[in-house]
């Protein structure tokens, strides 16, 4: 099982290259971390903001790695660029499981899963949803009625399975896949820069206790 979890590009194509810092996806690098404590796959990540990989670079990644599933991570402003990262990967090869996750999957998931390109969608908290989807592929099954939190089609109808709870013991999950990653790669905003020294963030908590109106924590 071959699996390769994209994050998409976005400065180097709508936005002001290096203003904020280059942050590691801490999100990808999780589920990574989570996935291969739990079975065994070739799992690589490909971080295509931080290194400005053109829609050519991704392609021809893609054509390298060859993934029998590929995960995509979705906030809203990337819908555009998630689907057209997906088309590729099927275009190459029609028998990649596409796998959209994220902030604009999470809250839009029918919408998402009625994309011809993506076969499954990931709703809220990804590892375990994930984990389940990955093994029900490398199993040769195609069923997933019975893996909660996920969007996926049958026939003309979107199937949306329930939420899955959240997981309880967040020690469950590893420390971040940092090995997955050129560290040197990534750094911090000068603005928001406390030392020459490399570095890269650990989450300690999910969730948030508080209710803002634009925040989409209260809907995932």
């Amino acid at each position: 099982m071959n699996i390769l979890l994209v994050n998409p590009p976005y400065i180097n194509l709508s936005g002001i290259r290096d203003s904020g810092g280059h942050s590691l996806p801490l999100n990808l690098a999780y589920l990574a971390a989570y996935v291969r404590k739990h079975m065994d796959c070739s799992i690589s990540v490909m971080d295509a903001e931080t290194p400005s990989l053109t829609f050519e670079g991704i392609r021809e990644r893609l054509i390298k790695e060859k993934p029998d599933v590929l995960g995509i991570t979705c906030p809203t402003p990337l819908v555009n660029y998630v689907v057209r990262i997906a088309g590729m990967a099927k275009e190459l090869n029609s028998g990649t499981i596409v796998v959209v996750g994220g902030p604009h999957a999470s809250v839009f998931p029918e919408e998402m899963a009625k994309i011809g390109c993506i076969d499954l969608v990931v709703r809220g908290e990804g590892e375990v949803s994930f984990l389940e989807i990955v093994k029900t592929i490398s199993s040769g099954e195609r069923t997933y009625r019975n893996i909660d939190g996920i969007a996926y089609k049958s026939g003309d109808k979107v199937v949306v399975t329930p939420e899955r709870e959240f997981i309880k013991d967040l020690d469950e999950i590893p420390f971040p896949a940092r090995d997955l990653f050129d560290l040197e790669a990534y750094h911090s905003a000068v603005t928001k820069k406390v030392s020459s020294f490399r570095a890269t963030s650990i989450m300690t908590a999910r969730g948030c206790p508080y209710d803002c109106i634009h925040c989409i924590s209260k809907l995932t």
